[in-house]
């Protein structure tokens, strides 16, 4: 990859020196994440346009007596490191990536329209309209997997949320309220592969009514959560368990076994759901958690018939403690690093909300902000709720450790960084 002769720092990337144990660079538009050990801060320092790879090695050289030989090798690829990643500043780059803007037009609602109202524990309440047959028959299906009141009264304080389905020509509705346009069932039948999916190298969504109703619940629930994330809330891919009243995410990569572990909790835990958790935090900073449906299960394949198919997502616990899942050999509890949280629960929110962009529902002008405010609300809750490794075993009592740490929480310590870089 050819490196600029003076290189220069991308403008939109945000240097951050109080969220971890080390500095941190955050580029929103391709929702990227970096950590910066002490040389490699004082390359980025560097990187003013006004320095050849030379002269910054010179200047790497002189703040640090103990570079290597190969200091200028390491450097030129953390710089091809940096470039790939969007970090350099590179219009073409940009330009390369970004998801095609689209026109959107919204359609209004018709006289049949069906209704529900999600209220939730920061104080907020949804009131959330469908307009036209096909977004009823969506929403439909979403109140009942989360159990909320079909057409409920309007006490008009509620915030009003639209969905419609594009292409339908229904009746006027207020043109200030969030609206989210969902994908008719024909044009997802024959859609190709998205643009986000191309770009992702995700593999094209299987093109079934099933699948169809699946995939436009979830970007509902992404858009649910968007909403909530304006004012400081979070969508997250983990599960949620209750103890004494009190709130804990189970979370981890897909296939740690969180589901198996939110189902092995014994009483008088409590597990709530076990895929995905809205997070949202109170005027007095409070974050409290709301069980959210597993839409595999309740739309899935055969194979899902035993699970489960409704929560009760009213159900709201203040959050305690978020563990982070890894496999083991012995159950245990262990500190973790706040960059190593702050990078699991990144990705965890990422899973969450990347179906309300898989099909262009919005343009590149709101997605980078999203994606700051998102980082940005992560931080608030690492900030203010201790996170912990928890190694969980097939059928060890692991829940025993959690309380111990619940009870008798320990301090967090650091760990060394993930990247040389």
């Amino acid at each position: 990859m050819e490196i600029p002769e003076f290189p220069l720092r991308s403008p939109q990337a945000l240097l951050y020196h109080d969220l971890a144990e080390y500095p941190m660079l955050y580029l929103p538009f391709f929702d990227e994440l970096l950590l910066l050990l002490p040389v490699s801060l004082e390359i980025w320092q560097a990187l003013d346009g006004h320095h050849n790879l030379e002269q910054i090695t010179a200047i790497v050289r002189a703040k640090f007596e103990d570079a290597p030989p190969t200091m200028q090798d390491d450097i030129l690829s953390f710089l091809g490191e940096l470039k790939r990643r969007g970090f350099l500043d590179d219009t073409s780059l940009f330009l390369e990536n970004a998801p095609a803007l689209q026109e959107i037009t919204y359609p209004p609602v018709q006289p049949d329209a069906f209704a529900t109202a999600l209220s939730l524990a920061d104080g907020f309440c949804f009131y959330i309209i469908a307009c036209d047959v096909e977004a009823v028959q969506v929403l439909r299906q979403f109140a009942r997997a989360a159990q909320l009141e079909e057409n409920p009264p309007q006490s008009g304080s509620e915030t009003l949320l639209i969905l419609a389905t594009e292409g339908n020509h229904v009746l006027a509705t207020p043109s200030d309220a969030p609206r989210l346009v969902l994908q008719s069932q024909q044009a997802y039948l024959n859609a190709p592969p998205s643009r986000f999916e191309v770009l992702r190298k995700i593999p094209p969504s299987p093109r079934t009514e099933t699948a169809w109703i699946w995939s436009q619940l979830v970007r509902v629930s992404a858009f649910i959560g968007q909403q909530c994330q304006s004012r400081g809330g979070l969508l997250l891919h983990s599960a949620l368990a209750a103890l004494d009243g009190q709130g804990v995410l189970l979370a981890g990569r897909s296939g740690v076994g969180k589901s198996t572990a939110s189902g092995r909790l014994n009483s008088p835990w409590q597990s709530l759901c076990d895929d995905i958790t809205l997070v949202v935090r109170d005027a007095s900073g409070q974050f409290w958690a709301h069980p959210w449906p597993t839409w595999s299960n309740f739309y899935g394949d055969k194979r899902y018939d035993n699970h489960r198919r409704h929560w009760n997502t009213k159900q709201a616990v203040p959050l305690k403690a978020i563990f982070l899942l890894e496999q083991a050999t012995q159950d245990a509890v262990r500190p973790s690093s706040q960059a190593e949280a702050l990078l699991s629960l990144l990705e965890l929110a990422r899973q969450a909300s990347r179906y309300l962009w898989r099909h262009g529902s919005t343009n590149l002008a709101a997605l980078v902000p999203y994606q700051q405010q998102r980082f940005e609300n992560t931080c608030g809750l690492l900030g203010a709720i201790p996170s912990y490794l928890l190694d969980v075993t097939l059928t060890g009592q692991f829940w025993h450790e959690m309380e111990k740490a619940l009870y008798n929480p320990k301090s967090q310590v650091s760990s060394q960084a993930l990247s040389i870089y």
